[in-house]
């Protein structure tokens, strides 16, 4: 399905009619040039058109993942901004990990503003003595009755420094095999003993972050899935990572840098043969990383269901898709 078009079969159904009638109907009520973007991303969410594979009342219409690439398709074509450019981590990662593994409550709280960016999130996984084993990660969360006391450092978190929650892997058991021995909770990125540092680049900027914990106490109504468990959500957020970087790719979600680099070309009347055999060079340099982001959110249709853990249970609570059958995630939590 490509951004603004659907196959004739599909065309056909139902569905898509649906769609149709719900975007026209915010469509309708705006001017996109002067309405702010955050009203028709709330307005988006309340119809079901946030990511329409997820339940109804959670920003969703039950519908198969793929239509959503039509809804973001005619919202661009709209001038709709997309969400995801300023709460990538949020509407990629933290929506579909809450629906995934967390309670009622925590989708009720927070999954409305995260798609209104009313909510900036990141993710703290990665520390200075694990980054690819992250699995080894050292940082702690020792129960205190109803909450957790949390020390430790995460590095390398992109948006710390604007983010008002946080999605956050620690360790709760030391004496546990070390997959499982984690925890995850999401936290208030404005908690007392939460440090944010940025960490400064050649390029002057600053979109990383390192973090520093001192005796953070976070409820324990914040732990997305049960203790122990957490290897199994973080799984959860990094397949959806997959697919959320492949979204990117998409035009109505990001800029065609390769078709900007052309447009400036034809408007400056440029005829210079190197400089167009270079021209080129970016404009296919540009279109293979486009394809190559793709390929996770083309396989992520292929929804596979939550492996069950031997005592038959799901590590995470199996939300199922009654058309499809699937949990709203393009890879589920592994039994480790």
């Amino acid at each position: 399905m490509t951004t603004t078009e659907v196959p004739a079969a599909q065309a056909a159904r139902p569905e898509v009619a649906r769609l149709d009638a719900l975007i026209d109907e915010i469509l309708g009520r705006h001017d996109t040039a002067s309405t702010e973007s955050r009203v028709i991303w709330g307005e988006m969410f309340d119809a079901g058109l946030a990511w329409v594979h997820f339940p109804e009342g959670r920003g969703g219409l039950g519908l198969d993942a793929e239509y959503q690439e039509y809804v973001d398709g005619r919202f661009h074509e709209a001038g709709v901004e997309s969400n995801i450019r300023f709460n990538m981590m949020g509407v990629g990662m933290a929506g579909p990990t809450l629906v995934a593994c967390g309670t009622e409550a925590q989708q009720e709280e927070h999954l409305r503003r995260i798609y209104t960016c009313d909510d900036i999130w990141c993710q703290m996984f990665s520390e200075p003595g694990a980054g690819s084993d992250v699995a080894g990660l050292s940082t702690r969360a020792v129960r205190d009755g109803d909450e957790w006391i949390v020390n430790g450092q995460k590095v390398w978190t992109t948006q710390a420094h604007v983010a008002a929650k946080g999605l956050l892997l620690v360790r709760t058991d030391p004496d546990a095999p070390k997959h499982k021995g984690l925890s995850y909770f999401w936290i208030d990125m404005h908690s007392p003993g939460v440090d944010v540092r940025p960490l400064r680049q050649l390029t002057g900027a600053a979109e990383f972050n390192e973090i520093y914990f001192t005796d953070v106490r976070v409820p324990d109504t914040n732990r997305i899935g049960d203790v122990g468990a957490g290897w199994n959500v973080a799984i959860t957020t990094l397949m959806n990572e997959r697919t959320m970087l492949g979204k990117l790719a998409d035009p109505s979600r990001a800029p065609d840098l390769g078709a900007y680099a052309v447009d400036l070309w034809r408007q400056r009347g440029l005829d210079d043969a190197v400089l167009r055999d270079k021209l080129m060079r970016v404009w296919v340099d540009d279109y293979v990383v486009r394809l190559l982001m793709q390929r996770p959110s083309r396989t992520a249709r292929s929804v596979r269901p939550v492996r069950r853990a031997r005592s038959g249970r799901s590590p995470c609570r199996r939300n199922s898709n009654a058309r499809t059958g699937s949990v709203w995630i393009s890879s589920g939590p592994r039994e480790c």
